[in-house]
């Protein structure tokens, strides 16, 4: 039979009273992990005589999270990574990598399947990426160095097996040159719906706007335009397919398409359109878990061309693909090994590279 604790609290008795555990409405999760590895081409040159380096890295997460009461919810996660490429001094144009992050939400179930919160989120980034899509033709790597912090409101209406979402979304971008900070105001209209073993199907679109402190317009041969100001919009949409294939859980799939539309508010060279596919293939046992996930990603310029002496219109193509294995070993440490591979092609030659990692590590859970 079932106790009925609310007579029990009007009586002045505690659960301690009874001999049952005491619940902690706070909880915390912290993990800490480190890995070496192998990396070859971390500036992602479209030379042939691009670095190749080993590295090692460590880093940790922390979640701390309210169990609910009274229809409030809260949790809030920090994470950190430090990547120290062995062998590389500060001559090299790229020497080590960090990436932190914390985001914070608060949310209130208002019934009848109500529910709507606010988040804050902060991030620090000093990596080197892709930046070519968003950036002047004559180069395909930024090793970017910045702070941003980004606000968020939503609310959502649960109808099972349906739910819908809606959400506004601000960010403010602090960047090192050469890339401008920027203002970046959006929302996201999201619906969907949940079926079998932890399964859903959605469909989202997305609407951002970018609004740079400095960055001036781009003429259609590729040169600034002074005394302008530059703006993109953006419009988006993503099917996403989460499925699982047995009660259990043991196999999922995750599989997302979408499509992109950028636009710049001057002649149209930073227009493009991104069509993009992924899937991701994952098999979780009691101590093992293993995955595999490929990506395809292709973007069509309809006005920047190649070069001022070649008027063909740019295109690029990226793929990537990662395999991932885990092992517990025992209940508060696993063992961990990672592949990743992408490469870039287009019809420049600057935008034209490949990469790829493997690491070996080690993650400490209490």
């Amino acid at each position: 039979m079932f106790q009925d604790f609310s007579s029990i609290a009007a009586d002045n008795l505690s659960l301690k009273d009874l001999g049952l555990p005491k619940i902690s409405l706070w909880n915390s999760d912290i993990t800490l992990r480190s890995s070496v590895g192998y990396r070859d081409n971390p500036t992602l040159s479209s030379t042939t005589n691009a670095q190749n380096n080993p590295f090692w890295s460590t880093g940790g997460d922390v979640i701390i999270f309210r169990l609910p009461t009274g229809g409030w919810q809260f949790n809030t996660f920090a994470s950190f990574n430090y990547l120290s490429y062995v062998g590389l001094g500060n001559t090299s144009e790229v020497s080590s990598e960090k990436l932190g992050m914390w985001m914070a939400q608060l949310a209130k179930d208002l019934g009848d399947g109500w529910k709507s919160g606010v988040g804050l989120s902060a991030m620090y980034q000093d990596q080197v990426v892709d930046t070519s899509v968003t950036q002047t033709n004559g180069s395909s790597i930024s090793e970017i160095v910045g702070e941003s912090v980004a606000a968020r409101w939503f609310v959502r209406k649960d109808f099972r097996p349906y739910w819908t979402e809606w959400d506004l979304q601000t960010t403010r971008q602090w960047l090192a040159a050469p890339l401008d900070s920027s203002w970046q105001p959006g929302t996201r209209l999201a619906a969907g719906r949940n079926y079998g073993y932890g399964s859903e199907l959605s469909l989202a679109y997305q609407w951002s706007y970018v609004a740079f402190d400095t960055r001036e317009q781009v003429t259609a041969d590729g040169y600034s335009d002074p005394g302008t100001h530059l703006c993109f919009q953006s419009q988006a949409t993503e099917l996403t397919w989460r499925h699982g294939w047995d009660a259990k859980k043991h196999w999922q799939t995750l599989t997302k398409a979408g499509l992109n539309w950028n636009q710049d508010n001057g002649v149209g060279y930073f227009d493009f359109w991104q069509y993009q596919i992924s899937e991701q293939l994952k098999y979780h046992a009691d101590t093992w878990e293993i995955s595999a996930s490929s990506g395809y990603h292709y973007f069509d310029f309809p006005v920047q061309a190649v070069s001022q002496t070649d008027l063909a219109k740019r295109r690029k193509t990226s793929v990537s693909a990662a395999l991932y294995g885990e092992k517990k070993l025992g209940k508060h440490c696993k063992i961990f090994c990672n592949f990743a591979y992408e490469e870039s092609h287009s019809n420049t030659s600057y935008d034209t590279y490949g990469t790829s990692t493997t690491s070996l590590g080690v993650e400490y859970h209490f």
